[in-house]
C-alpha cells in the first residue's frame, strides 16, 4: 500500500515545555476535510497546549488523488506522515471514517498512540450504518451535476439552500439535531478561480465507496488486538453508530475506554456542540491520573 503525501496544516503551542508534549493529529471523516475542524480546533489548542496537525485525508481536499482508496492505504498515509514529521507518538482525534483510521493504527501500532478520541463510529458496521453511507454516497451522486452546473453568482448560503432538500430527503434527522440546522453543514465544495463551485474530494472514487466498505473498510479484530491507552468514544442518540450499546465488545479491544453520548446529537458532533466536544475532550486530554 504506497502511501501519499498528505495535506496537513497545523497550530503551534507558544511555550517551549509545551513543545515537547505530543502532538494532537485531527483525522475527518469521509466527503469532509481538514475545514471541519475550524470551530473547534482553536479552542482545543489553548485548553490542551499541545501542537495540533489537521490532515486531508487522500482523496479529500488538497491531499493526492489515486484511483486507490482502502483502510489499509489510510492506515499507511498517517503512518507516512508520522514518521515524515518525526512524531512518535500523537494524540488521534478522529471523526466517523477518520475514526476507523485511528482504531486500526492504534490496533496495530499502539505504541505510536497516547490518547485516542472516536467520533461516531463503531469496530463493525451496522445494518443502520450501511444504509446510511448508501444514502450518503446516492446523496453526492446526485448534488454531484447540480452544482457543477451552478454559474459562479451563486454564493456558498445561496449553495446551502439549494441543498435542503438533498439533506431533507437523505438525512432528515440531520436537520432535526438540535444545533445542526441552525448552522451551515460543511458542504464539500469551494470556489475556483473563476468563481465556479468545485467539489473538495474526488468524487469518482468516493462514490464507489459504498460497493467497497464491507471489503476494503472493515478494522481487523480476528486476533484480538487490544489497545490498552485511554480512550473516548462518543456517541449520540440519533448516531447511526451506537457504540455506547456496545460496550462489551469495545472494552475488550480497548480495555481502557470510556463513554460519552451527545443528547440530541446526530454524526458531527464537533459542529453540533463545539462547546461541548472541545470540553469532553480536553478533559481526557489533560487528565494525567
Amino acid at each position: 500500500h504506497q502511501p501519499v503525501n498528505i495535506y496537513f496544516n497545523c497550530i503551534e503551542p507558544e511555550a517551549a515545555k509545551d513543545k515537547e508534549k505530543y502532538p494532537i493529529i485531527l483525522i475527518h471523516g469521509l466527503m469532509s476535510s481538514n475545514r471541519t475542524w475550524n470551530q473547534v480546533k482553536f479552542n482545543l489548542h489553548k485548553k490542551t497546549n499541545r501542537k495540533i496537525y489537521c490532515l486531508d485525508l487522500r482523496n479529500h481536499g488538497r491531499s493526492e488523488y489515486t484511483k486507490d482508496f482502502s483502510l489499509k492505504c489510510l492506515v499507511a498515509d498517517l503512518d507516512n506522515f508520522m514518521r515524515t514529521q518525526n512524531i512518535q507518538k500523537a494524540i488521534l482525534i478522529s471523526h466517523s471514517l477518520g475514526s476507523k483510521i485511528a482504531l486500526e493504527f492504534a490496533l496495530r501500532k499502539p505504541e505510536m498512540v497516547e490518547k485516542l478520541v472516536i467520533e461516531d463510529m463503531f469496530l463493525f458496521e451496522s445494518e443502520k450504518s450501511k444504509e446510511y453511507i448508501r444514502l450518503a454516497t446516492e446523496m453526492l451522486q446526485k448534488a454531484e451535476k447540480m452544482v457543477s452546473n451552478l454559474p459562479s453568482s451563486v454564493t456558498e448560503k445561496q449553495l446551502f439552500k439549494m441543498m435542503q432538500p438533498y439533506f431533507s430527503k437523505y438525512f432528515p434527522m440531520m436537520l432535526k439535531t438540535s444545533n445542526t440546522s441552525k448552522k451551515l453543514i460543511p458542504i464539500p465544495v469551494y470556489k475556483d478561480k473563476s468563481g465556479k463551485f468545485v467539489w473538495d474530494l474526488n468524487v469518482e472514487v468516493i462514490s464507489s465507496f459504498e460497493k467497497n466498505l464491507l471489503r476494503e473498510f472493515q478494522i481487523d479484530i480476528s486476533n484480538d488486538p487490544v489497545y490498552h491507552g485511554k480512550s473516548l468514544f462518543l456517541s449520540a442518540d440519533h448516531s447511526v453508530y451506537n457504540a455506547d450499546g456496545n460496550k462489551d465488545l469495545v472494552l475488550k479491544h480497548f480495555p481502557n475506554a470510556q463513554f460519552y453520548v451527545f443528547k440530541g446529537g446526530f454524526h458531527t458532533y464537533h459542529n453540533e456542540f463545539p462547546d461541548l466536544f472541545v470540553k469532553v475532550v480536553s478533559d481526557l486530554i489533560v487528565d494525567t491520573a
